[in-house]
C-alpha cells in the first residue's frame, strides 16, 4: 500500500483530508455531505443560505507560496479544496 501524509496509506490520508475540510465547513456554518462512493462526482456537498456547493477536497502543500495538488474531479465542481498540512484549507475559487 503506497504512504503519504502522515505516513498513513493513501486512501487513509484522503479521508482525514475529506474529514478537514468538512469541520472547517461546518465552523464556517455549512451543512455538510460526504460522498459514500469514490466515484461520485465530488467529494462533499455544502449548502448554507439556500446555496450548494460541490467541492473535490485534494490533500496539498505549498512549494514557494503556491498550492501543489490536482485540479481533477469526477464531475463539474464549484470548488476545490486544498487541506495543507500545518495550514489548514484553502478554496480555489474562494469561499465567500
Amino acid at each position: 500500500t503506497m504512504k503519504s501524509l502522515y505516513d498513513l496509506p493513501t486512501g487513509t490520508t484522503g479521508a482525514v483530508s475529506e474529514l478537514v475540510v468538512s469541520v472547517d465547513l461546518m465552523k464556517r456554518g455549512y451543512h455538510v455531505f460526504r460522498a459514500l462512493s469514490p466515484s461520485c462526482p465530488c467529494d462533499l456537498v455544502a449548502f448554507k443560505n439556500g446555496d450548494t456547493l460541490k467541492f473535490e477536497v485534494r490533500t496539498a502543500y505549498r512549494r514557494k507560496g503556491s498550492i501543489v495538488g490536482p485540479r481533477k474531479a469526477n464531475g463539474p465542481v464549484d470548488h476545490f479544496a486544498f487541506a495543507i498540512l500545518n495550514e489548514g484549507v484553502v478554496y480555489e475559487p474562494p469561499l465567500e
